[in-house]
């Protein structure tokens, strides 16, 4: 940058700084005090303190200040509900879970392609919300154990349930369904979220409880 294009830009209310030090051109500090080196290629930067920094125009650089450029963002979270918590669904038994995971279900979907979902519960069981994991296809969807927990903590979870459901209407479970929710159940035990049933549904009648079943 060039001695105007730094006065432009500070009157334009960038930032602009001088790569050697990072150093932030303060408008309020230097605006007056800028001095052009005879080379025509360095610039001087003189502070009413008597500070003097000399820079070639490729030290100069509107942006961030570079011991910035790789820091890490900061993320805000925030849980809001338009229910009290004692006005939250509360399930208590395998049949209660199946009847709440089948809501959750498309049901001009339920038929035709597999899906994962995953309900969040608090400390006392009740329902804080349920998320989608996955849509897969007519006979498997994929589970990502790092996406399911990643809702649980971010819903605040005590505990989760898993729920799936199989188009062709069978409830049995395969030995990937098995595998997996022995293995959900783990990282679960590891985060402190209790994996406190497993439902498998269809579009007919009934449903298969993996806690019933004493696999959980």
């Amino acid at each position: 940058m060039n001695l105007q294009e730094i006065k432009k830009a500070i009157a334009d209310g960038k930032k602009v700084y001088w790569s050697n030090t990072s150093y932030e051109v303060i408008k309020d500090k230097i605006d007056q005090y800028f001095i052009e080196c005879t080379n025509g290629s360095a610039i001087g930067l003189t502070w009413q303190d008597g500070t003097t920094l000399n820079g070639e125009e490729k030290d100069f650089f509107i942006g961030e200040n570079q011991d910035n450029l790789n820091q890490i963002p900061e993320f805000t979270i925030s849980l809001k509900s338009k229910l009290k918590p004692s006005e939250r669904i509360q399930v208590k038994r395998s049949s209660e879970v199946a009847d709440l995971a089948k809501k959750c279900f498309d049901a001009d979907q339920i038929e035709w392609v597999e899906s994962f979902v995953v309900i969040a519960l608090s400390e006392s069981n009740r329902v804080l919300g349920f998320y989608k994991i996955s849509t897969g296809g007519t006979t498997q969807t994929i589970c990502d154990p790092r996406v399911i927990f990643q809702f649980a903590l971010l819903s605040n979870s005590s505990k989760i349930i898993l729920a799936h459901n199989h188009p062709s209407g069978s409830l049995k479970p395969s030995r990937a369904d098995e595998e997996m929710t022995q293995k959900l159940k783990t990282a679960g035990y590891i985060l402190n979220i209790k994996v406190v049933e497993h439902v498998i549904v269809s579009s007919e009648e009934g449903y298969y409880s993996f806690a019933d079943e004493g696999m959980l």
